[in-house]
């Protein structure tokens, strides 16, 4: 925190003044379930940034080292290249949704597998299309790798709505899934199998290490996202 501290009171380096982009990769639903509360953050103290969210397409390790990104966000990446480092955000957990009268929701029992690939999914893709298609449900629950893939998306949000008038299935992180469960008439299905746990990691280049507005940056992304997370524990 000191070290910080005397990083942002540098003559040469003033939050309030500085206009720059940042460009960041993730699915759609990170900004919405791991750090909500980015947006306020930023403009009180640096309003001269903009965020840039993209869609996470390609070569994510290239384009950072490209500079065409100066991060991306992913809870899969198991290991880095060199010359890059990565920084752990707030752990997702993984459940199951369904319409509030769901046959599977309404005894309000933990499901079997059995049971829950009698049904089809709405799946989200987890890779590059051109890759061996590989879904958040098989890479949550790996027992349910032989349900039926209904719909396949690369985003969470656009088929949330037909979940509400079908008997469809969707596996979703845990902190996503209480912000739409508010929102729409679904429900978390209990599920005798957990679900894995994974870390989202923020990713970026070793070049831009030193460079004073990313490092306050991440600080800023970990401190959110470890407010958001105390808040909901």
């Amino acid at each position: 925190m000191f070290a910080l501290e005397a990083l942002i009171s540098q003559e040469t380096f003033c939050l309030s003044k500085v206009s720059r982009t940042i460009r960041i990769g993730c699915v759609d639903n990170a900004p919405y379930s791991i750090f909500p509360g980015i947006p306020h953050f930023i403009l009180a103290r640096a309003p001269g940034i903009q965020l840039k969210f993209e869609e996470l397409k390609g070569n994510k390790f290239e384009k950072v080292q490209r500079s065409e990104l100066d991060f991306f966000i992913s809870p899969i990446v198991k290991s880095l290249p060199p010359g890059f480092k990565s920084l752990n955000l707030s752990k997702n957990e993984y459940c199951l949704l369904a319409r509030t009268d769901h046959p599977l929701a309404r005894t309000g029992e933990a499901v079997s597998d059995a049971e829950i690939c009698r049904y089809p999914f709405i799946d989200i893709r987890v890779g590059e299309p051109q890759s061996s298609c590989r879904t958040l449900r098989e890479e949550a629950f790996p027992r349910w790798k032989n349900a039926r893939s209904l719909v396949i998306s690369p985003y969470f949000l656009p088929f949330v709505p037909s979940l509400e008038t079908c008997d469809c299935l969707l596996v979703a992180p845990r902190k996503t899934s209480e912000k739409l469960i508010l929102r729409y008439g679904i429900t978390e299905v209990k599920t005798r199998t957990p679900g894995k746990v994974q870390i989202p990691r923020l990713i970026w280049h070793e070049k831009t290490d030193k460079d004073p507005l990313l490092q306050w940056f991440r600080s800023s992304l970990l401190i959110v996202s470890t407010t958001d997370s105390m808040k909901k524990n």
